[in-house]
């Protein structure tokens, strides 16, 4: 609810469009490398690396984003359902200037994923 309030539907998978609405968030898949299963039941887990990119026009927005992020994802975890989200871990985290000249700051967050398939 924290982040849905600060970016409202304004999280974007790849790329933002021009001229998005700040704050928004960026996602995207960065690797996912499983398991091997050799045929057993169930099938391997996956590793899955994502990156966020929180944007807003000043670095303390985006660091307060990124900490309603980590708040919500680091350490999530949801045994029921599909799929089943074994936890979701933080790694890295950092401040990218972005472009300083059009007044967009970002906070850079790694996450991973670990789900079964």
């Amino acid at each position: 609810a924290t982040v849905t309030a600060l970016i409202v539907e304004r999280l974007y998978p790849f790329v933002a469009p021009t001229g998005a609405t700040l704050p928004y968030g960026v996602y995207s898949l960065i690797g996912a490398p499983r398991e091997a299963s050799f045929g057993t039941t169930p099938p391997g887990n996956v590793h899955a690396r994502y990156e966020f990119a929180w944007v807003s026009d000043t670095p303390a927005k985006a660091r307060a984003l990124a900490k309603a992020a980590r708040e919500v994802l680091n350490q999530y975890h949801a045994l029921a359902g599909t799929p089943i989200i074994d936890g979701v871990l933080l790694d890295a985290e950092w401040d990218d200037p972005g472009n300083v000249k059009d007044a967009r700051f970002s906070r850079i967050q790694e996450y991973t994923v670990h789900h079964r398939e």
